[in-house]
């Protein structure tokens, strides 16, 4: 009793020095949640990318991140099913219905749209802090050369490849991440315009997507710029991103 009574001081002092601050940082970690991002990707048939994309994803994903990447494809999967990897067959309507298919079928809090050949830069998951730090919790990546909206609409940046938080697109969005008129081109700019239009600014981040050479469809372009007319004729104080009544 003696011996225990003398040692005591020094447990405490030790106790102090080494076993509580342990605690704490225990309590940190159990208490930080896994930030969880779908990377919803389109791809019109095999790209030669793919494998590149999800190496670099792989390498530049940190700790307390998971990812899942939701393939939307109207051919043939060229990847199998994974812990990381789900593949989507869409009907091949245009890359507007693939990428609404991917945001649909994903559950977690971020959303990135990629393509299967734009190659993440090293920085690609700090978007999610970012993304915290804004009041409307949506942006673009970054990319080379950023373009505008037509100069017959409001000008401002094209978030070509969006990447938002899940509760931004279910409640301002209406559930999708392109206004559903739309086919193949054009839908970005009309999120950028209605975002501009209704107050809410347009703004590109600092992750960096690198481009790779590609071929582009524009079958439905007179299609989609005739919806992009449309819906900003139609625009008003109250208009809903994806439900306006157009021909």
């Amino acid at each position: 009793t003696v011996c225990l009574r003398t040692l005591n001081p020094y447990v405490e002092v030790l106790e102090s020095i080494f076993i509580y601050p342990l605690k704490i940082f225990a309590m940190i970690l159990k208490t930080k949640k896994s930030k969880e991002v779908a990377i919803i990707i389109a791809s019109k048939g095999p790209s030669r990318y793919l494998s590149e994309i999800l190496d670099k994803l792989d390498k530049v994903c940190p700790a307390h991140i998971k990812y899942k990447v939701y393939l939307v494809s109207c051919g043939d999967s060229e990847l199998e099913n994974t812990e990381k990897v789900v593949n989507i067959r869409d009907s091949g309507s245009g890359s507007c219905n693939a990428y609404n298919l991917g945001v649909k079928s994903s559950y977690e809090d971020y959303v990135f749209i990629m393509t299967a050949y734009t190659i993440p830069d090293d920085n690609l998951f700090t978007m999610v802090e970012f993304l915290d730090s804004l009041e409307h919790k949506i942006c673009s990546f970054s990319y080379d050369t950023v373009p505008y909206t037509p100069v017959y609409s409001p000008r401002c940046p094209i978030l070509r490849w969006p990447a938002a938080h899940r509760s931004f697109i279910d409640t301002t969005l209406g559930g999708v991440i392109f206004n559903e008129f739309f086919k193949h081109h054009f839908m970005d700019n009309w999120l950028s315009v209605w975002l501009s239009l209704s107050g809410k600014p347009c703004i590109v981040g600092n992750a960096r997507l690198i481009s790779k050479p590609h071929i582009t469809a524009f079958s439905h372009d007179s299609f989609d710029e005739d919806v992009f007319k449309q819906l900003m004729d139609k625009f008003s104080e109250n208009s809903c991103y994806n439900n306006m009544n157009i021909v």
